[in-house]
């Protein structure tokens, strides 16, 4: 190639950038800036949020804390102590691997998991600070790659999680792909209720319970415990239509 083309093909070149626009250009890099900093900002809330108070005590404890604490910013630091808690290695993404119960009212940690995710994402967003929609997208987002936590819980939505995940969208903070539509609303937050009684098989099955396994883990097949969603309440299940509901 003769020396003397390569100015003619600098100018095509611009030419072209020129044509295509500078969003053509600069736009993948401004969104993936937009999202490296929002993400960024949401890690330094979350620290500053873990360390204005000492979240100790058991997992029930910090539960109990983000649902009834009158403080905003104390509410949201349990919540992420107790995601940090609660979840193997503390991603939300391992919903599915959360089983057991809290004693002695024995209410099933996957619920209790639950309004970690949802709750602490929820009550982030109230929060003053550009960073607030981000620290929930960064609880929701590995959450909601679990397929069951999808579709128990982002398909089969409690109230209010459609409404946040607008909220979200509409700051900027858009959904990344999978991420749940709802389809049906049942049920309020907080989600986890402890064992107060018994049910008996026919009436859960006629009402749509939920079953859960010995572990209290959701399980279709399960027949132990029944979770009144709608209403809040979690029963162990009996064959006897003489063991009166409470």
């Amino acid at each position: 190639m003769q020396k003397g083309n390569h100015p003619a093909l600098l100018v095509l070149a611009l030419g072209v950038l020129c044509f295509l626009g500078g969003e053509a250009w600069a736009g993948p890099f401004q969104a993936g800036s937009k999202r490296e900093l929002g993400l960024e900002a949401a890690a330094a809330l979350r620290i500053e949020l873990l360390a204005e108070k000492p979240h100790t005590g058991t997992e029930e404890a910090l539960w109990r804390v983000l649902t009834t604490s009158k403080d905003l910013r104390v509410r949201v630091g349990a919540g992420l102590a107790l995601v940090d808690r609660i979840f193997p290695g503390g991603d939300p993404a391992l919903w599915g691997e959360v089983h057991g119960w809290w004693l002695p009212r024995r209410v099933p940690r996957s619920l209790g998991a639950a309004d970690a995710a949802i709750l602490t994402a929820s009550l982030a967003t109230a929060l003053p600070d550009p960073a607030a929609p981000w620290l929930a997208y960064r609880i929701l987002e590995p959450f909601f790659r679990s397929s069951d936590a999808r579709y128990r819980f982002g398909r089969l939505a409690p109230q209010g999680l459609e409404e946040l995940l607008r909220s979200l969208s509409a700051r900027g903070v858009e959904p990344p792909e999978g991420w749940p539509e709802p389809f049906e609303v049942v049920g309020v937050l907080p989600l986890a209720c402890p064992l107060e009684g018994t049910v008996p098989r026919e009436r859960a099955l006629m009402e749509s319970m939920v079953f859960l396994d010995t572990k209290g883990r959701i399980a279709d097949d399960a027949r132990t415990y029944a979770w009144d969603r709608a209403e809040g309440r979690l029963y162990e299940v009996v064959e006897d239509e003489r063991f009166p509901v409470p």
